[in-house]
């Protein structure tokens, strides 16, 4: 079936050829080639249906080239993304009024659903730009202004063009019979597909009242005859708007006082459509616009799309994509995915792979802590022989800010200054600068960076200067690095101590090494100055995750001793790490450090030669 390029037939003709065809609701055509005449003998419809041309113009097309987009062809998901693609980039000329405005409106919310897939410029106008180009030539209830306006409108720079008529048009007050408004549309249409060749003109049903209203199902009943038999018997594409109203979404037929009907949850009024029933008619329209960019010409087809087509990870994280594969009726063919666009140095896989129509498979696009930062667009193409089709995919890989510090605790006495270095690393792809804040500082002391801000990768010294009446204690300070919307934080700590105590401290051993799983001990004295005899508390600044400690006393009263202990986890953070005892009695507070190196388990191997004795 190939309609991408429909042209008109060479001119007929005249023969006195009768041919007897049978069409769609037991109606007997008699059809005289050459088109001077054709009638036809209508049984179980209330309508003898007289077509009568007094020119010989050809038929839009051949019968094997007639598309019917109807209440079958309202799941815009099943259109593989190449066609919808292709459907955009045709250039479509829409004449109407409120329904078609309702329509336009149903495919501006497919738009905003998924714009990946759905997105075409819609613009008011006659022009010849790609995309929709739709104008509102004539009123209603004037449907012969409305058939002369569009024919004035159709252009050869049109691929594709159509026009539709309201229901008020086929009313009492129109002045003109259901079979009047035929005659017209007709003719119209065959002389203007004559004259613009390559310009593909769509039959359209007119719209129907609710199951509701029902006024004038007969007259639009009439009309929709004509235009469905006409199509049956000579060829050509028929938006069928009435048959895509009048079933329910499971399908079923609905109807009132023996004719079709809109069913009445697709109404907002009657006969205006609201979210639900413009919805459905704009997806028919992207059935009709793909069938005519050419979907549909091999018999076999398959779609991928995407459940979520974005993601957003930072460095080193999978962002994982639910993919859904359908294919024609019966091709169970397997269909092998490939991802375009990832990021250098992703990995990508797929579960399952190959995927069998109908079926799903996850993509998982695994970043590395080396990959820039940066918007990917991607595609995912699924290949099945000669049949193919892709769906875009967006990965978002958000830059990273690190903020590091060294060292991480300091003492100072009042009025010393204290000096930290910090570390600004970003990921790649990031080369913004950096500022630096500080949060905590002992209150009367002066902060200072040095330089503020970092053009990352960089360092900057943080000076805290105390003040001679600062209190002695332990400061808990976050330092924030800031970019935009990226920030990090680093945590210190300052140790201001007194600068005249009443007591010492004093540790042995001052160093210690262990491995996972093992307890170290250090003993920590207290001695009194003066005669000092008040109880002193202890505490550990600076442990790494994990270890758990444990005094054999505390408090420790002057001139006494206690033990430390250190439980090494089994899992621990190795190498080295600086810690500080300290010690507060009162407004009193001295400090001491001491080392922890911390050593992977200590494993014997023996030469070679050795272990064969």
């Amino acid at each position: 079936m190939r309609s991408k390029k429909m042209k008109t037939s060479q001119s007929l003709k005249v023969s006195m050829i009768i041919m007897t065809l049978v069409v769609p609701s037991l109606i007997a055509v008699t059809v005289v080639a050459g088109w001077p005449r054709q009638t036809l003998a209508t049984a179980g419809t209330p309508h003898a249906i007289e077509m009568v041309s007094t020119k010989q113009t050809p038929a839009l097309t051949s019968v094997a080239d007639s598309i019917v987009i109807d209440h079958n062809c309202v799941d815009a998901a099943a259109i593989p993304q190449a066609w919808l693609d292709q459907a955009r980039g045709q250039v479509t000329f829409f004449n109407h009024k409120s329904i078609g405005t309702n329509t336009l409106e149903g495919m501006a919310d497919l738009q905003s659903q998924d714009a990946g897939r759905y997105s075409i410029d819609v613009r008011y106008g006659t022009g010849t730009s790609a995309g929709i180009n739709h104008y509102q030539a004539g009123d209603n209830e004037h449907p012969m202004d409305k058939i002369s306006g569009f024919a004035a409108l159709v252009s050869d720079g049109h691929n594709i063009a159509f026009m539709k008529f309201c229901p008020s048009d086929l009313g009492p007050s129109s002045g003109y019979s259901a079979h009047d408004i035929w005659i017209a549309y007709r003719d119209m249409l065959i002389e203007q597909q004559s004259a613009h060749p390559d310009t593909v003109l769509v039959w359209w049903t007119v719209p129907l009242t609710t199951q509701s209203d029902a006024r004038g199902l007969d007259s639009f009943a009439e009309f929709n005859d004509y235009v469905r038999s006409y199509v049956a018997a000579n060829g050509g594409i028929l938006f069928d708007i009435a048959d895509i109203e009048s079933h329910d979404p499971s399908g079923n037929p609905i109807t009132a006082g023996g004719y079709e009907a809109m069913w009445d949850n697709y109404a907002s009024d009657s006969p205006h459509l609201n979210e639900t029933g413009r919805q459905r008619v704009a997806s028919a329209m992207w059935w009709l616009l793909a069938r005519l960019a050419g979907w549909g010409d091999t018999n076999d087809w398959i779609s991928v799309t995407a459940d979520n087509d974005v993601a957003s990870v930072y460095p080193g994280e999978t962002a994982t994509f639910a993919l859904s594969v359908t294919g024609s009726e019966g091709f169970s063919d397997a269909v092998t995915l490939d991802l375009q666009g990832e990021p250098a140095g992703a990995t990508v896989s797929f579960d399952p792979h190959p995927v069998t129509p109908p079926g799903t498979s996850q993509l998982y696009v695994t970043t590395s802590d080396s990959t820039p930062a940066g918007i990917y667009a991607m595609t995912v193409t699924g290949t099945s022989g000669q049949v193919t089709d892709s769906t875009p995919l967006t990965l978002t890989v958000n830059p990273t800010l690190a903020l590091t510090a060294q060292p991480d605790i300091y003492t100072v006495l009042p009025g010393d200054t204290a000096a930290y270095t910090l570390s600004v690393t970003v990921s790649d792809g990031f080369a913004a600068s950096v500022t630096l804040t500080l949060q905590d500082e002992p209150p009367g002391g002066a902060v200072s960076f040095d330089p503020n801000p970092v053009t990352p990768p960089g360092t900057s010294q943080l000076y805290i200067t105390t003040a001679t009446s600062t209190v002695p204690g332990i400061y808990a300070m976050t330092v924030t690095g800031t970019s935009g919307a990226l920030t990090d934080t680093a945590d210190l700590t300052l140790i201001v101590a007194s600068a005249t105590p009443s007591f010492t401290l004093s540790i042995a051993p001052t160093t210690r090494t262990a491995s996972p799983n093992q307890v170290v001990s250090y003993t920590t004295a207290v001695a009194g100055i003066n005669g000092f005899s008040q109880p002193v508390s202890l505490t550990v600044i600076g442990l790494p995750a994990g270890v758990n400690t444990a005094w054999s006393v505390n408090p420790v009263a002057p001139d006494d001793s206690s033990i430390l202990t250190l439980s090494i986890p089994s899992n621990p953070q190795f190498g080295d790490h600086s810690l500080q005892v300290v010690g507060t009695a009162g407004m009193q507070l001295v400090t001491e450090g001491i080392d922890l190196t911390i050593v992977y388990p200590f494993r014997v191997y023996l030469p070679t030669i050795l272990r064969q004795v």
